[in-house]
C-alpha cells in the first residue's frame, strides 16, 4: 500500500427512493420490494489514515456534532472493513483512523450508514489493487444491507427482490431539481416501520400490497414521459408512518400545497423529497416552505441527482 501516513478523502452520497413498493412478506421475515433509487449530492465526508502497526486497530471519530452516531463495532464502516478483511484474507497490520463528517441525517431514509459502508469497500478494494472482484464486493454489500449494494455504484437504479437485485438506469437519467425536507425531531427506524407496516396490513386486509410492475416502470423511465412516471410514484409506508406521526403528515400536506411535481417519503422516512423542473422553483419552494406556520422544526437541502455513489479523492 502506497498511502501509509497519508490522509485519503472519500465522499459518501445519500440515496433517495423515488418510489417504494412493498410487494409481500416472505417466510423468512424479509419483505420483497420494488424501488427506484437515486444517488444525490448530499454527502458525508470520510477521511481515512493508515499507519503501520503490529496489530489491526480501527478508530472511528465523529468530527461534527451529531446526536446519534456509533463509533464502535456496530458502525457499518467497522463491519465493512472486517468483512473485507476476511473475504480478501488480509492481515491488516494497520492502525486505521476514520474521521467522519456527517451531513446525511440518521433515521431519515437516506441511507447514510449504507453509503458509508459502500464507500469504505470501494476505497479498500482500490487501495489493495482490486483484490476482490465485483461479485465479491456485492456479496459483502448484500450481507451488510440492501442499500449498500446499490451504493457500490449508485446513480439511478431499479431495485428488486430484497433490494439487492439492481437494474442500472444510468443511461436514462431523469432531469429534475430536488429538495429534501426532514423534521428535526422525528427519526424513523426501518425495523420499526416494517413491523408497523405488517401490523397495518394484518388489521386492514382490504389494503392490498403493491403489485410488481418492473417492466412497466422500465418502459416509463426509458420513454422519458415524466408526467406519467411521476404520477405512478408511491410509497407503501406512507399510510402507516403518517398515521403514527401526525406531525409528519401535516408537514407533508403543507409540502403538497406548494405544488411540487411529485413528493413522497424516501424509504421509511422521515425525510420527504420534492421534485421540480427548475432550480429557481426548487429554491423558491424552500423559501415559501419556511414562511409557512409549521408546528415542528425542520431542515431542508437542495440537492441534485448523481450518476455515481461515491467519489475517491487521493
Amino acid at each position: 500500500m502506497q498511502v501509509v501516513n497519508q490522509k485519503i478523502k472519500i465522499l459518501s452520497y445519500a440515496k433517495v427512493n423515488l418510489f417504494f413498493n412493498i410487494l409481500n412478506r416472505q417466510i423468512n421475515g424479509y419483505h420483497e420490494v420494488l424501488t427506484l433509487m437515486q444517488s444525490v449530492s448530499l454527502a458525508d465526508t470520510l477521511v481515512f489514515q493508515f499507519n503501520k502497526a503490529k496489530n489491526y486497530k480501527l478508530e472511528i471519530r465523529l468530527k461534527n456534532k451529531f446526536d446519534i452516531f456509533p463509533v464502535d463495532g456496530s458502525n457499518l464502516i467497522s463491519q465493512a472493513i472486517e468483512m473485507f478483511r476476511i473475504k480478501a484474507s488480509l492481515d491488516l497490520n494497520y492502525h486505521i483512523q476514520v474521521d467522519v463528517t456527517k451531513n446525511i441525517p440518521i433515521g431519515a431514509g437516506l441511507g447514510g450508514g449504507s453509503s458509508n459502508a459502500a464507500a469504505t469497500l470501494v476505497l479498500l478494494n482500490k487501495l489493495f489493487d482490486n483484490i476482490l472482484n465485483s461479485n465479491d464486493l456485492c456479496d459483502i454489500a448484500s450481507q451488510l444491507g440492501c442499500d449498500v449494494a446499490f451504493n457500490l455504484k449508485g446513480g439511478l437504479a431499479l431495485a428488486e427482490h430484497f433490494g439487492e437485485k439492481l437494474i442500472s438506469l444510468n443511461d436514462y437519467p431523469i432531469k429534475y431539481y430536488m429538495v429534501l425536507i426532514k423534521p428535526d425531531n422525528i427519526d424513523v427506524s426501518t425495523v420499526w416501520a416494517y413491523r408497523e407496516y405488517d401490523s397495518f396490513i394484518a388489521k386492514n386486509p382490504t389494503q392490498t400490497e403493491s403489485v410488481k410492475q418492473t417492466d412497466y416502470y422500465l418502459d416509463l423511465i426509458k420513454s422519458g414521459n415524466l408526467t406519467k412516471l411521476y404520477s405512478s410514484f408511491s410509497n407503501s409506508f406512507e399510510n402507516v408512518i403518517f398515521e403514527l406521526t401526525p406531525e409528519l403528515k401535516t408537514l407533508y400536506q403543507v409540502i403538497l400545497s406548494l405544488k411540487p411535481q411529485v413528493s413522497h417519503l424516501t424509504g421509511s422516512g422521515s425525510c420527504i423529497y420534492a421534485l421540480f423542473d427548475g432550480a429557481f422553483k426548487a429554491q423558491k419552494f424552500i423559501q415559501d416552505l419556511k414562511l409557512k406556520k409549521i408546528a415542528i422544526p425542520f431542515s431542508t437541502w437542495y440537492v441534485e441527482p448523481l450518476n455515481c455513489g461515491n467519489y475517491l479523492n487521493f
